[in-house]
């Protein structure tokens, strides 16, 4: 309102616009909150909308004045048509968009951040188009990129959150039990090699900001809030670790 008003006095007409992350909005505290939801948009993506805008800024990258192309072929501008090697002993075969997805979060920045890592190995190895081997390859160095986003995004909750994931790379595994936490978390505090006392609190933040999730004991789908906003972290259920994360946590 305040900067509303500024403008109406030199009489501009505006309407201010706040682009705001789920997960900071969802830490506000404010008496009048549940009343901004008369103002509020949900912007969520899927896949086809992540598709789309991918489409928009290959095309355009592959030519700035030409038409939007259709997904497939968009993509294809830039990545080799073929399968890329996955699983035990590399025997599964995906494709490179369905491979990059599964790191992500479904941010349009995490697969932004994931092409520009396989563009640029590409082009110093001299490559006109990303294969699928530079797309597993840089699996690692998008992990990494994953790990130091959530550093800064957590770092205001857990000033020690570096360490946290220590802990979680300590373990060296995707899925283990709370107790399990519990136990080497509180015996890595006792060590001073962390500051947040409670370790429930700790698995309270990384369920919200999706660095872990829950795996039904039914093992249908794995619960992350980055696919549900409405999850709620289950303490009764194993804790999964984000897939993006295995190889900056060192999770074989």
């Amino acid at each position: 309102m305040d900067v509303i008003q500024i403008f109406r006095e030199y009489g501009k007409k505006i309407f201010a616009i706040v682009f705001l992350r789920d997960d900071i909005f969802d830490l506000i505290q404010d008496a009048d909150k549940n009343k901004w939801n008369d103002f509020k948009i949900d912007l969520e993506w899927n896949k086809t909308q992540i598709q789309k805008l991918l489409s928009f800024r290959l095309s355009r990258a592959y030519n700035p004045t030409g038409s939007i192309l259709e997904f497939e072929t968009a993509w294809h501008t830039a990545f080799v048509d073929s399968k890329v090697r996955f699983g035990f002993r590399q025997r599964g075969r995906i494709d490179s968009f369905d491979f990059i997805a599964r790191s992500t979060q479904q941010r349009p920045r995490d697969f932004i951040r994931y092409i520009q890592v396989c563009a640029d190995y590409s082009v110093r190895a001299g490559n006109q188009l990303i294969d699928a081997e530079t797309v597993r390859r840089e699996d690692k160095s998008f992990s990494n990129y994953l790990r130091n986003e959530l550093d800064d995004e957590i770092h205001g909750l857990l000033p020690d959150i570096r360490e946290i994931f220590d802990t979680i790379a300590h373990i060296r595994k995707q899925e283990f039990r709370i107790t399990e936490f519990r136990a080497i978390y509180q015996d890595r505090l006792k060590k001073g090699f962390l500051k947040t006392p409670d370790p429930d609190f700790v698995l309270q933040v990384l369920f919200h900001f999706s660095v872990i999730g829950n795996r039904p004991k039914q093992r249908m789908v794995d619960v992350f809030r980055f696919a549900n906003k409405d999850a709620r972290f289950n303490s009764n259920e194993n804790i999964i670790v984000h897939r993006g994360l295995y190889k900056s946590l060192q999770i074989i």
